[in-house]
């Protein structure tokens, strides 16, 4: 591709060079005249009548072929193969040449288009993981106690001391597997995180609001935060304030032990208090009292 469009660029130059062709029996004067500074993209070139002859006679413009077709097949070809083995398809820009005419076929290309991004992501882990792998060997073999002292602290610098340095480098070499985590150098897909969350606040929304009205708002707020933040947005607008709690001081305390209830059947029991009648019993008459 770099060849040919180099090849194409230096073509292209050299097919708009203007050749003149001028008579030998033309003098000098005309030859400067041609070379000459235009005005206003215009140039009078005067001919001398002893010539005999006219202007095209004299001077003569040649026109160089141009560039032909072949070159241009050529260089699209190159172009569809390379974006096919890059992956650079115009799925990957946001261009379609064909109309998408259901959302199953969106899906299955859309699906498709991160084929390539997440095998790229793996094989860079892969190669963090031989880096990783290189750099406890090297950590363990050349630094000490002292020098981790001002990253881990004292005591990272003591348990180093205690646990990593007392260990054998032939084992941190071969008994020990060092390894990058999984997603951690692919970059979030954006769309994909709102999509998810607005599923999540359909399913899952309905369920936990039923528990705000018996005082539980924390799992509601849970997932109007993670909505938020895939939104870009600010959650504490959003955020349901707790229930109030209830004030100490309306609660008075009772003083002393609250009073004994006596059963039905022992009240029946006790005799009525003294100038009461008892009940079920004749009443006297008062005159007759004494």
């Amino acid at each position: 591709m770099c060849w040919a469009y180099s090849f194409l660029a230096q073509r292209v130059a050299t097919s708009c060079e203007t050749l003149l062709g001028v008579s030998k029996a033309a003098d000098q004067d005309i030859k400067d005249q041609i070379l000459s500074q235009s005005e206003a993209g215009f140039k009078i070139v005067e001919v001398s009548e002893m010539l005999g002859r006219s202007v095209n006679d004299i001077i003569s413009v040649f026109q160089l072929p141009n560039v032909t077709g072949e070159i241009w097949q050529v260089i699209d070809a190159v172009t569809q193969l390379a974006d096919k083995r890059l992956g650079m398809t115009e799925l990957v820009y946001g261009m379609t040449d064909k109309q998408i005419r259901s959302a199953t076929e969106a899906s299955v290309k859309s699906d498709q288009i991160s084929i390539r991004p997440d095998d790229m992501a793996e094989v860079l882990e892969n190669s963090m993981t031989l880096l990783s792998r290189k750099e406890a060997i090297a950590t363990r073999w050349l630094l000490k106690a002292e020098d981790l002292e001002p990253i881990l602290g004292p005591l990272g610098a003591a348990a180093w001391e205690q646990h990593v340095q007392q260990m054998n480098p032939y084992e941190i070499a071969r008994e020990y597997d060092y390894t990058v985590e999984a997603g951690s150098a692919k970059k979030k897909n954006k769309s994909a995180r709102i999509e998810q969350m607005n599923n999540a606040m359909q399913v899952l929304g309905p369920v936990l609001q039923g528990l705000i009205g018996a005082g539980i708002v924390e799992p509601f707020n849970a997932l109007i935060a993670d909505w938020a933040d895939s939104m870009d947005l600010e959650a504490s607008a959003y955020m349901i304030p707790p229930p109030p709690q209830p004030d100490p001081m309306m609660e008075q305390p009772q003083e002393g032990p609250p009073p004994e209830e006596v059963p039905p059947e022992e009240q029946q029991a006790l005799p009525p208090p003294e100038g009461e009648p008892i009940p079920g019993a004749p009443q006297i008459p008062p005159e007759l009292v004494g």
